[in-house]
C-alpha cells in the first residue's frame, strides 16, 4: 500500500508539472485527482504540439481497436484547432457508440480508464457527447505523457 501511496504522489507531481499547474489539491490516500480549471488551458497548450496531438490519436485509436470500425482522423497539417477538431472527431464515435453498442461505449471508457463518476456526470448532462469527448481526450492525452515520461 505504501508503494501504490509512492507511486500515486509522485505521478501526482509529475502531473503537475506537465500540466504547470500552480495548485493541485489531492492526499496521498485520493485514488483520483481533481484537477483545476487551468488545466483546460493546459491541454489546449500541448495540443499545438503536432507529434503530442499524433500520439494521443493514435492512443485513442488503440482503445477503440475492436470496438468501432471507421477510422478516427484528425487532420494534423490542416487544422487550425487540433483540440477541437479532435473533440468534433470523436463525438459522432461516442454517439454511435452510445446508440447502436452501448456495452462497447462502456468498454471503449474502461480501455481509456476514465473515472466512473466523470463518466455517468458527462452522459446524464450532454447529449451529444462533447463533454465526453474532452474528458476522453484528456485521460489519453494523460495517459500519452505518462508513458513518454517514465518509459
Amino acid at each position: 500500500m505504501e508503494y501504490q501511496q509512492t507511486f500515486l504522489y509522485l505521478t501526482i507531481i509529475e502531473l503537475s508539472k506537465f500540466f504547470a499547474l500552480s495548485s493541485l489539491s489531492t492526499s496521498l490516500t485520493q485514488t483520483t485527482m481533481n484537477l483545476p480549471e487551468s488545466y483546460s488551458n493546459d491541454l489546449k497548450t500541448f495540443f499545438n504540439q503536432k507529434e503530442f496531438v499524433a500520439l494521443t490519436i493514435d492512443q485513442i485509436k488503440k482503445d477503440l481497436q475492436g470496438l468501432y470500425y471507421d477510422d478516427y482522423y484528425v487532420d494534423l497539417d490542416h487544422s487550425a484547432n487540433l483540440l477541437q477538431d479532435s473533440i468534433h472527431a470523436l463525438s459522432p464515435i461516442l454517439t454511435i457508440l452510445s446508440k447502436r453498442q452501448p456495452e462497447q461505449l462502456s468498454q471503449f471508457i474502461y480501455k481509456v480508464d476514465l473515472a466512473e463518476k466523470k463518466f455517468f456526470d458527462s452522459i446524464s448532462s450532454d447529449q451529444t457527447l462533447t463533454h465526453l469527448a474532452h474528458l476522453i481526450l484528456e485521460r489519453e492525452a494523460q495517459k500519452v505523457y505518462l508513458r513518454k515520461r517514465f518509459s
